[in-house]
């Protein structure tokens, strides 16, 4: 007699949970081969035999001030998925991070009582005081069966409520960040000669950052190379949808790049990025990094006025930083993000004058990479996931039945 098959909703909000949901998906697969996945995300999950009801392409929003200028769009969404779950009724649900989508959608579904977890919680643990932490994760643990968290000090904030629903797994990005090439096949594939490093510019996926930062990723890499950095310059694009934008306002010298970014990262001797997961990712490759924000002017004040109102001390912007609490990498936000700023930065990792291995701003970066792996261990978290998200799934089931 077949088995009857599992019905799964997941649903990642960005680009970077689509790749962590669609990493989730195949381990469990491998322990649910009867399970049918369906809900929202993007080219990995697709990749992964999630059947897309919803793209995240359209929602490039940067926490709830982005958000909140497409509140039209998410509450068209939130009510979309809330339809699908509610004709097609699964057995378990899954969200990931994106609490602007998520947590609204938890609220709507609650009368459902289907089991649920939310996998990678919103990461508000370092810029909030203990109340605000505290409110957050009582609003999330009122909606969410069990959440699985990526570091100690949110699983110490959830447990302090209520032990039984917070199970610790450490970061997923540790399974993902993976060389997929050797430095050789990477030089081919973007037609550049192996005589030179390569310096890489990352826009960001997100169209607020690329319009406001690109411009000064992208000249201040040319004013290193100008100043005697003996380098290729690459652009890694994060968002296919604003490929063409990026490419005419690249000079046509400068390979553009669109594919898997995890083929390219670890053969860059250092880059200019935009916060974001990226960062983390440079980190595990162990790549030296500058990191670049800037907002339009009525965003900022906005941005200064929510902060302050939401008493948030934010010191650092950039993942890196805020996991350790104080500066491993560059930063240059807001005025300070000017070209000749970041060029000094990016020209202090690519200096001539030191060997690589003996460059002092680069070692200072490897030894905070080293710390920053060790705070987001052990490996596995992907496979711990798995299997909780598989018991309860089974358990449910039966309990069902």
């Amino acid at each position: 007699m077949a088995e009857e098959t599992l019905n799964i909703f997941i649903s990642a909000g960005e680009v970077s949970g689509d790749l962590h949901a669609a990493a989730l998906v195949v381990a469990l697969k491998k322990r649910m081969p009867n399970a049918r996945f369906f809900g929202m995300g993007d080219a990995a999950m697709a990749t992964a035999g999630v059947e897309l009801l919803a793209s995240i392409r359209d929602h490039s929003a940067i926490g709830m001030w982005q958000s909140a200028r497409e509140l039209t769009r998410v509450k068209r969404t939130i009510r979309e998925l809330k339809e699908a779950i509610e004709t097609q009724r699964p057995d378990f649900i899954i969200v990931v991070d994106c609490e602007a989508i998520h947590l609204p959608l938890l609220r709507a579904i609650q009368p459902l009582s289907i089991p649920n977890t939310y996998y990678i919680s919103p990461q508000v643990w370092w810029t909030r005081n203990g109340y605000d932490q505290d409110r957050i994760a009582k609003n999330i643990q009122a909606v969410t069966d069990h959440v699985l968290a990526i570091f100690r000090a949110e699983h110490a904030v959830y447990t302090k409520l209520d032990h039984s629903s917070a199970h610790y797994i450490g970061h997923p990005l540790l399974d993902l960040v993976r060389i997929k090439q050797s430095k050789a096949a990477a030089y081919a594939m973007l037609g550049l000669p192996m005589d030179r490093p390569i310096i890489g510019v990352f826009p960001g996926s997100r169209w607020q950052e690329i319009k406001s930062t690109y411009p000064r990723l992208i000249r201040a890499a040319q004013a290193v190379v100008s100043r005697g950095v003996h380098a290729h310059i690459v652009v890694v694009v994060g968002a296919p949808r604003y490929a063409r934008y990026i490419r005419d306002n690249t000079p046509d010298t400068v390979p553009v790049y669109s594919g898997d970014s995890y083929g390219i990262i670890p053969h860059l001797t250092a880059s200019l990025v935009s916060s974001g997961t990226v960062t983390l990712e440079h980190a595990l490759f162990r790549v030296p990094i500058v990191v670049a924000y800037r907002f339009g002017a009525l965003l900022t004040l906005f941005i200064r006025v929510w902060l302050q109102f939401k008493s948030i001390n934010l010191a650092w912007i950039s993942l890196p930083n805020l996991m350790m609490q104080h500066s491993i990498v560059p930063e240059c936000l807001q005025r300070q993000a000017t070209v000749e700023n970041l060029a000094h930065a990016l020209y202090q990792l690519c200096d001539p004058q030191y060997p690589t291995d003996q460059n002092p701003y680069r070692q200072r970066q490897y030894k905070g990479f080293q710390k920053i792996k060790e705070y987001m261990g052990p490996n596995g978290a992907v496979d711990r996931a798995a299997g909780l998200v598989s018991k309860w799934i089974n358990n449910s089931s039966a309990n069902s039945d």
